[in-house]
Order: C-alpha cells, then structure tokens, then sequence
C-alpha cells in the first residue's frame, strides 16, 4: 500500500508532464497501427504489381467511341465474313497456349457472397497457387474455410474445394481488392485456363455475367507481340465497334503520379521515418523524467527502502506514466474498428516491455550514482 501512495505522489508531482505526454504518446502509438495497416495494403498492391511486372502484362481497354464521318466518296462495305468472332477468339487466348487474361464477378451467385471467375492468365497472377492440372479449379475464400465442403458439385460432376490463403488478393491497376478490405470474403473463385470448361459451368443462359463483352472489362495479355496486339485490336473492334488501347504496365505505373503504389510506397517511408523520431523522443522523455527522480529513490534506498521496492516503484512508475496513452489508444481504436481482445493484450504487452526496457536502463544509472554517493561519503 505504501509502494502504490509513493507512485500517486509522484505521478501527481508530474500531473502537468503526464496528461501532455499521455495524449502526445497516444497518437504515436495510433500512428504506428495506421502505418501498419497501411504498409499491409501498400505491400500487398506491390506484390500484385511484381507479378504483373515479372509475367509482362498488357493492360487493354475497350471503350465505346462515336465516330463523325468526313465527307468521303462511297465505297463498298467491307466483307466481315473473314472477320474472326470473340467466342472463337476467346476460346484461343483463354487457353493453355494462349497469353490472354480476365475475371468477372458475379454477385449473389451458387449460394456465396461472389463468384469471382479467373480466366487463363489470370489464374496465375493471385497469392492462390496449386499443382493440380484440372480444367477448372474452385476454392473459397479463406474466411469460410470451416463451413465449406471439400468438395463441390457442378453439371452432376464433383470437384475438389480448396482454400484460398489469408492474404488472397485480386489486383487491376483500375480496381485492387485486398484481403484486408473484406471485399472477398464469402467468395467462390473459379480459376480455369480453358474457356469452353467455364461455358460450360457457367453458361450465358444462366448467368448474364458471362456475355462476351463483359468479358473485355479486364481484359490483359502477357507477353504479347505485336502480331498480338494487332489481332486483338482487329477482333475486338470489327465485333463491337469500341475503340482499344493498350499500355504495359510499366507504361501505366510511369504515367501515374500522386495515386501510384511507388509513391504511396514513397510517402509510408517519410511517415515510418516520423514514427521512429517520435518513438525516440517518448524513450528519451521517459528515461529523463526518471532520472530526474533519481536523488529522491536514492534518499528512500538511505532510509531502508530495498532495491527490489525502488525498482518496483520505478517500474508503477512507467506504466502509471502510460496509463493515457494506453486508455487513449483503446479508444481510438474503437473508433476505427480496430479494438479486439488480442489487439488489446499485444498493445498492454508493448507497454509493460517499453516500461520494462526504460526502468531497467534507469535503474542501472541509479545503482552506479548511489555506489557513487556511497564512496564519496
């Protein structure tokens, strides 16, 4: 009971330094979560954006165009006949051999939140990998792991069902679903490397989603040649009168500005950076409070306090010190939806190994200063 007077006293005597510093630390600390938050979505984009890197992705896209006609003299209407149709081209390019990619998401669909089907590239640029050589493979998303079934049955014919990782993600430059964002739980994703398999799964009678131009909204290649390019601009153009574009994306990442993942990668730099200063200056605030105390504890160790007390007091010290803060932090927390009995235990536990490290460091000083008084006497 003593030992808990003699830190409300001292806490009281430092009333002024202890609100400041309680609600200057709690912002630190929300600082770092938001950073961590941030840096998991920042590093999970570069990631996705690697692996378009390192497969050389194209990003196509088609848009409708209105066209004003200049007086010209007439001429004959070219024959389409020749002109190849987007199912069979699909059926070319979403396949093992060919180096074309899309997703489309169908919402409310096979008794799931989505069903978010991956066509041939597309199947290999997500966190999710597998060695089966199946036509068509599905797996749900990793939040409703322990309610699914092993396997699933589509068209009378069973398949396997996975599980897609924790840090399942689906990347476009012009929509990023990440796993943090809750976007994909509940899902079915269907990964497949053949067209003809998913029409038959998924047929257009069925399921409107799967008409051929909604197929063009993501559309990418990988690798792809001019002769490529030139046919897909052909096919895509003569069947649905839109205009195409195409750009890499090193192309896309270097015309963007502000909005680019190397410059929000640049920007979490500086705030990490700020982070550790003021880290810094909460350890060396700390540690100079407790040194100040240093001739008081040293006058209590003359009249018979034991070390084991003076250190404890050091140490309710620290944490009455960050009583603020840690209040503080919870409640931000809260705020933001963040709070949950694990966060809670990992941030108490952060505090008493701060508080720990400062009294140790402070209490190693008092042990030379008093040897020294000691012998001076």
């Amino acid at each position: 009971m003593k030992l808990i007077k003699q830190v409300i006293s001292d806490l009281f005597k430092e009333a002024g330094w202890v609100v400041l510093y309680g609600f200057i630390t709690a912002m630190v600390i929300m600082a770092f979560i938001l950073i961590g938050l941030s840096y998991q979505g920042i590093a999970a984009q570069s990631n996705a954006v690697s692996r378009f890197e390192s497969n050389k992705i194209t990003i196509i896209q088609s848009k409708n165009a209105q066209y004003r006609a200049a007086p010209m003299k007439e001429a004959t209407p070219a024959s389409d006949t020749d002109t190849e149709t987007l199912d069979s081209y699909f059926t070319d390019v979403f396949s093992d051999t060919g180096n074309a990619g899309t997703y489309l998401i169908m919402s409310g669909r096979c008794g799931y939140q989505q069903v978010i089907i991956l066509l041939g590239a597309y199947a290999d640029l997500t966190p999710f990998q597998t060695d089966q050589k199946d036509n068509v493979i599905f797996a749900v998303s990793n939040d409703i792991k322990d309610s699914s079934e092993k396997t699933i049955i589509f068209n009378d014919q069973e398949f396997p069902l996975y599980v897609a990782p924790a840090d399942m993600e689906l990347y476009h430059p012009f929509n990023f679903l990440s796993a943090g964002s809750q976007l994909l739980q509940g899902t079915l994703f269907v990964f497949s490397h053949d067209y003809e398999t998913i029409k038959e799964i998924f047929p257009k009678s069925a399921y409107s989603e799967m008409a051929e131009q909604n197929l063009l909204s993501r559309f990418i290649l990988q690798a792809p040649s001019t002769q490529d390019i030139v046919r897909m601009k052909t096919v895509i153009s003569k069947n649905t009168g839109m205009y195409v574009s195409s750009q890499t994306i090193e192309e896309y990442l270097s015309s963007t500005t502000a909005g680019s993942t190397r410059t929000y990668q640049t920007y979490l730099v500086f705030y990490i950076s700020a982070a550790i200063i003021l880290f810094g200056a909460m350890l060396i605030n700390i540690y100079c409070v407790l040194k100040r105390k240093i001739p008081d504890y040293s006058v209590h160790h003359l009249f018979g306090a034991s070390q084991a007390f003076i250190y404890l007091r050091m140490f309710l010290f620290t944490l009455g010190y960050h009583a603020i803060p840690f209040l503080g932090t919870i409640l931000i927390m809260s705020l933001n939806e963040l709070s949950s009995p694990l966060s809670i235990a990992l941030l108490f536990a952060g505090i008493i190994g701060f508080a720990l490290l400062i009294t140790s460091a402070v209490y190693k000083n008092f042990q030379s200063k008093f040897a020294q008084g000691l012998r001076r006497e």
